[in-house]
């Protein structure tokens, strides 16, 4: 069986923030997945192949950007069409109103004219699981449409926002859109649900890794730190 991987990125720069990666080691990335044969597949098409039950493809990632920053287009968006990469954007929709570390609603636009792909990440970007739900309900539906009025685009891929989900969120996010990420640290089978895809967070990841995703320790590898990664959770949350 196919283990997929779906990559994480926040932020590109130089700074101490865990969610952000170094331009320099971001290169490093794209080029140990181009040297492997790496190729990059659309999120809406790994989702069509779930949704219709077909084969996973081996030798191909999935690449994803949560919340919106402006960095994504200077610096990540070059990168990218330099080793013929796409990417999916998870954008929070109030942050685009924002400017500054945030892209504009312009800038949005000029990624997607670029054949990238945009996915939502809610309005306000809350711990959706610990809402009520009705507001839960409105960050997940207006969102998409708050896209739409923007870019003319509706997005069908969804981001829960620290990976906070419950039976009740994905059940919501699953009348909007056709598929969503979380954080749960690991790599996509093709029996995996659709709404509960996980991923694999930069923070985590090496050139060496990348090169050896194929190898079985690397599962092993994730699902330890997602483990790690849960009991800390326990005691401090990520929005806390």
């Amino acid at each position: 069986m196919v283990r997929y991987p779906i990559l994480t990125y926040h932020a590109i720069g130089s700074t101490a923030s865990p969610i952000y990666v170094d331009a320099n080691i971001f290169d490093a990335h794209l080029s140990a997945l181009a040297e492997s044969g790496y190729r990059s597949l659309p999120l809406a098409t790994l989702l069509e192949l779930m949704i219709t039950g077909q084969a996973l493809p081996e030798k191909h990632v999935t690449i994803t950007f949560d919340d919106g920053y402006a960095s994504v287009l200077d610096t990540a968006l070059p990168r990218l069409q330099h080793y013929g990469l796409e990417a999916c954007l998870f954008i929070v929709t109030d942050y685009c109103d924002e400017g500054g570390t945030w892209l504009t609603w312009q800038q949005v636009e000029q990624w997607l004219a670029t054949g990238m792909e945009i996915g939502s990440h809610t309005i306000t970007h809350p711990p959706l699981a610990h809402h009520q739900v009705n507001q839960a309900t409105d960050e997940i539906v207006q969102s998409q449409r708050i896209i739409e009025q923007h870019i003319g685009y509706s997005p069908e891929s969804f981001c829960y926002p620290y990976g906070d989900v419950s039976q009740v969120i994905r059940t919501e996010v699953a009348q909007v859109y056709k598929g969503a990420v979380g954080t749960q640290l690991g790599f996509v089978t093709s029996q995996d649900d659709v709404y509960e895809l996980h991923r694999l967070d930069a923070y985590y990841l090496s050139p060496n890794i990348i090169q050896r995703f194929t190898e079985p320790l690397n599962a092993m590898r994730f699902g330890v730190q997602h483990r790690l990664r849960q009991i800390k959770r326990i005691f401090k949350k990520d929005w806390a």
